[in-house]
């Protein structure tokens, strides 16, 4: 999955064995800046808006990215990426879809993000407990990015 920081912090959370005073296991997760995203931009792009949070201990992070940008180069973005594949209903994925959503997060105290809830034309890249998905919409694209 692209990543959406392009610093890498590596970052271990360890889980308590249920019952036990020991470590059930260690989750290695990787923590970068967010500029990537903002990296593949076109150079034309304008009005780039974004929005991050990560918890600082656990690998939860929250990415927004508004910016004005040509059609054209929305494909070209979404190629980029890569890995992502256009959202259908009935699509499975490895984690509940509720998180495939574009509303705002509750952190986020911004009046900029305004994507439709629509998911059509929506490219996604999932993986285990990190979503990535992107659209193009009145003429920005807009990508959401996270992980819980």
């Amino acid at each position: 999955m692209p990543r959406p920081f392009s610093t890498v912090l590596v970052v271990a959370t360890a889980c308590a064995a249920l019952g036990g005073a020991g470590f059930g296991g260690l989750k290695l997760v990787e923590l970068l800046t967010h500029s990537e995203y903002v990296m593949k931009l076109p150079d034309g792009a304008t009005g780039v808006r974004e929005f991050h949070w990560a918890d600082g201990v656990a690998p939860d992070f929250q990415y927004l990215l508004r910016a004005r940008i040509d059609e054209a180069d929305f494909a070209e973005y979404v190629e980029d990426l890569g890995k992502m594949e256009l959202h259908a209903a009935g699509r499975e994925y490895g984690d509940d879809p509720v998180w495939l959503d574009w509303s705002a997060p509750s952190r986020f105290d911004g009046d900029w993000w305004d994507p439709s809830d629509n998911l059509d034309g929506t490219y996604v890249n999932q993986s285990v407990e990190m979503w990535e998905f992107v659209k193009y919409e009145r003429g920005y694209l807009y990508v959401k990015a996270l992980d819980h």
